[in-house]
C-alpha cells in the first residue's frame, strides 16, 4: 500500500509542471518603412501569471492589461536612444501558446536597439529568441536575464 501511495503522489507533483522551461519566440518583420509587424509567442499561463490576469475574462480588460506589460518588457529604440511607439493589434490564444501583436510605423532607420524582457522577472531561467526578417532573410538575437539592449541591424 506504501508503494502505491507513493506513485500517486510522484505522479500527482509531476502532472502539476506545466511545462519545464520558459520560453518565448518573437518575430520582428519589417514591412517597408513604415510598417514592422511585431508577433510575440508565449505559454499561456506564464502570461497571465506575469499579468496577474490568471482570472480575468473580459476581452478589452485583457487587451490593456496584455498591452500595458508588453511594452513595458519588449522596447525598440532608434539608435539615438528615442523610444519607438509600438501600436498594439491584439492577441490571440491557441492551446497552450498565446500570440500577441503589435506593430511599429515610421521606422526611419535601419538599425535599431531591441530589449525583450518578456517574463524574466518570474523565471531566473527565461530564454527569449527574437527573429527579425526582411526580404526572406531571417536573423536571431538571443535574450537571457541579465542579458544588455541589442542592436539589429536589418539584412
Amino acid at each position: 500500500m506504501k508503494w502505491w501511495l507513493i506513485l500517486v503522489s510522484l505522479c500527482s507533483f509531476t502532472s502539476a509542471e506545466i511545462h519545464k522551461f520558459y520560453f518565448s519566440e518573437t518575430l520582428l518583420e519589417y514591412k517597408n518603412s513604415s510598417q514592422v509587424q511585431i508577433t510575440c509567442k508565449v505559454f499561456h499561463d506564464d502570461w497571465a501569471k506575469a499579468t496577474g490576469t490568471e482570472n480575468v475574462n473580459e476581452n478589452t480588460k485583457l487587451d490593456s492589461l496584455y498591452f500595458k506589460y508588453f511594452k513595458e518588457h519588449f522596447t525598440i529604440q532608434k539608435q539615438n536612444d528615442q523610444l519607438i511607439t509600438l501600436q498594439w493589434v491584439g492577441y490571440e490564444k491557441d492551446g497552450e501558446f498565446l500570440y500577441l501583436y503589435a506593430e511599429c510605423n515610421h521606422l526611419d532607420s535601419l538599425s535599431i536597439t531591441v530589449h525583450q524582457q518578456v517574463l524574466m522577472e518570474l523565471y531566473e531561467d527565461q530564454k527569449n529568441l527574437v527573429n527579425y526578417r526582411k526580404n526572406g532573410t531571417t536573423k536571431s538575437l538571443y535574450f537571457f536575464h541579465d542579458s544588455p539592449p541589442q542592436t539589429i541591424h536589418w539584412p
